[in-house]
């Protein structure tokens, strides 16, 4: 198996592992054109998307926006999504290490990771933190278009 920067083959089939990570995390709803939008991102030089692939066959993805921090002006690296087929996540750590890798090859100053908070939250964290993160602060999200949310 091995890492690479998504190819045309690769973003084909993306969108099925983009609803294995939805159903899996407990997200709401499917995702539209989930590698439509992100090949925009990719061509566009705002994202970074890595493919974990035996052959041609894509067992993983990991994907980043790369972009100046508006207060430091820093050339930063934002995870966006991270997904390996449950019968391939050994060998996930590979696309996390090639991301790594691949930021600083672009000049990033820094790295930011993310984690569902529903999905595994504990081995994630006892992960980044042993591959030296810190945590920095806590996302919370809110559906606007939710009839419950005040």
């Amino acid at each position: 198996m091995t890492v690479r920067e998504a190819t045309d083959s690769d973003f084909a089939q993306l969108d099925k592992l983009c609803e294995k990570f939805f159903v899996e995390g407990g997200m709401k709803g499917l995702p539209r054109n989930f590698s439509t939008g992100l090949r925009r991102h990719v061509d566009n030089g705002f994202a970074l998307c890595l493919t974990l692939v035996n052959g041609e066959k894509v067992l993983g993805t990991i994907g980043a926006m790369i972009s100046e921090d508006f207060i430091t002006d820093d050339l930063i690296c934002t995870e966006m999504f991270w997904y390996v087929d449950p019968d391939h996540r050994r060998q996930g750590i590979k696309l996390h290490k090639a991301l790594e890798v691949e930021a600083k090859k672009r000049g990033c100053e820094r790295i930011y990771m993310v984690h569902l908070a529903k999905l595994k939250a504990d081995k994630l964290e006892r992960y980044y933190r042993k591959c030296g993160y810190e945590p920095l602060e806590v996302f919370y999200s809110k559906d606007l278009n939710d009839e419950k949310g005040n």
